[in-house]
């Protein structure tokens, strides 16, 4: 278990913020969780929030959601942080439980295109968004790592858990001619939403890799009057 104060190696001018906080004060699976998205705003520091909860609710469980893809922000991250805040609650046999060593993470992807299958049809999607993930905790957290895949009714979640809490996943607006740091935002790029929770001894890194494949639009069916290209406004 990692202790002390969440380490700040981040410009913090350059990070990007949650759309959702979430807490679960006393960590138990039936605590009814609290959204605490007032604090967000310029300058919010992820880090700081979590140091500032910590103390007085030892046992809480802390999470922040990411939008990825999904245009309208319905309420459905909710029930995907719910859902990745509950995924090591019980032992699932069909996890993978490994080293951060670079034969392991062969090994992991290997793992995941076992589980899907082919049939999966964005099996490509998830084992990026895996091995993104699982990268990150080879470079910044230690020791070992479990990785679960949940199918949910629209969407495969991954859940990627490792036992260093002080060592948060931030998203950052990358300069272009920086070569490296773009991890998280492949991995938002590949989901609809993904997030941290954070236990006590342990944290979890997830992402929602969509079940069901997008059609291509159809330009030979527009009219002269339609707009198929018009980007339409989401709000958080």
């Amino acid at each position: 278990m990692s202790a002390g104060r969440h380490v700040r190696t981040e410009d913090q001018r350059t990070v990007l913020p949650p759309d959702h906080l979430i807490v679960w004060l006393t960590g138990g699976a039936d605590d009814p969780p609290v959204v605490d998205d007032a604090r967000l705003g310029p300058g919010f520091d992820l880090a700081g929030w979590f140091d500032e909860l910590r103390p007085g609710y030892p046992d809480a469980v802390l999470g922040a959601t990411y939008r990825g893809t999904d245009r309208v922000d319905a309420g459905e991250w909710r029930y995907l942080v719910e859902c990745a805040a509950r995924v090591r609650l019980t032992a699932n046999p069909s996890a993978f439980t490994g080293d951060t060593t670079p034969t392991s993470l062969r090994t992991l992807r290997r793992w995941v295109s076992s589980q899907l299958g082919d049939e999966h049809p964005h099996v490509d999607d998830v084992i990026l968004a895996v091995s993104e993930l699982a990268t990150n905790v080879e470079r910044h957290a230690a020791n070992w790592l479990t990785v679960d895949l949940v199918q949910l009714p629209d969407d495969t979640l991954v859940a990627v858990t490792d036992p260093t809490t002080d060592a948060l996943p931030l998203p950052r607006d990358v300069p272009a001619e920086q070569l490296s740091g773009r991890g998280l935002l492949v991995v938002a790029a590949l989901s609809r939403w993904w997030g941290v929770v954070v236990r006590p001894r342990s944290k979890t890194v997830w992402a929602s890799i969509p079940n069901i494949m997008t059609p291509a639009p159809d330009l030979g069916a527009t009219s002269a009057s339609s707009e198929p290209f018009t980007d339409q406004e989401h709000t958080t």
